[in-house]
């Protein structure tokens, strides 16, 4: 994978993750390990914002690879607090609850990057420097209105990048599966044409990818889902997984 010249749209892969670290260091390593394949292929991150767990760790080990203008996160502002308490974004009083909606649907792509919806402090105001620091160190983000906002966002923003853009699902709870089961749902109805990975680390996703191929073998899920769903067990894998697309062989994890 060649890098993209400013005048070139960008690869961009969405990775689906958790904010807490588990219990295995194994989680930790492959947030890491990720981070290193997409700075070595210069692609671009889009995730869920947050500033703890895999995902904290995820961005923040790219952005000290590559910078942070390879970094874009997508965060709802009711879990601000939970997701992001490092280096929280200061969103104006007049844009929080009622007034989020409106100011969130004046986003546009017309630019490499959606504007940032929550200004970053100019370096010399000292009282904000909190969100500056996030800034620097996990990267670009928006703010924007419900977790359906952040799917739409993040599945337009992946979806517009160069051939190679794609979905990955690291370790994760409800979230992630939540995420994980609509850009599935949306590939299957047209909404966009990026395959999707899951990074199977120490199995975590076995059981998941188990279930898949018994729903297809009962006839509940069409046969060409196995080439575009597919799984790595390492970041390597998984992104030239999205690149290469060879289609998947099976979901034979447990016989």
């Amino acid at each position: 994978m060649s890098s993209a010249s400013p005048q070139q749209t960008p690869v961009r892969i969405c990775v689906f993750t958790s904010t807490t670290v588990g219990h295995s260091p194994a989680h930790l390593d492959a947030a890491r390990n990720l981070a290193e394949a997409l700075h070595e292929h210069s692609i671009e991150l889009v995730y869920g914002g947050g500033t703890t767990g895999l995902m904290g760790e995820l961005a923040k080990t790219l952005v000290s690879l590559g910078g942070k203008q390879n970094v874009h996160g997508v965060i709802p502002s009711a879990v601000l607090p939970v997701e992001r308490p490092e280096g929280a974004i200061d969103v104006p009083k007049d844009k929080r609850r009622s007034g989020m909606k409106k100011w969130t649907e004046r986003l546009t792509l017309a630019s490499r990057w959606p504007k940032p919806v929550a200004t970053m402090p100019e370096p010399h105001d000292p009282q904000k420097q909190s969100a500056l620091l996030s800034e620097n160190k996990y990267g670009m983000t928006n703010v924007v209105s419900s977790l359906s906002a952040r799917k739409h966002l993040m599945c337009t923003l992946t979806s517009s990048g160069a051939p190679g853009s794609g979905f990955i699902a690291l370790s994760g709870g409800f979230g992630t599966m939540d995420e994980l089961m609509e850009m599935i749902t949306l590939r299957q109805q047209g909404a966009h044409r990026c395959r999707i990975c899951l990074y199977n680390v120490d199995g975590f996703w076995d059981l998941v990818l188990a279930w898949m191929e018994s729903a297809i073998q009962r006839g509940f899920v069409r046969e060409e889902v196995r080439s575009w769903i597919g799984e790595g067990r390492t970041g390597e894998e998984c992104v030239k997984w999205l690149a290469e697309g060879p289609g998947f062989r099976g979901f034979d994890v447990l016989s």
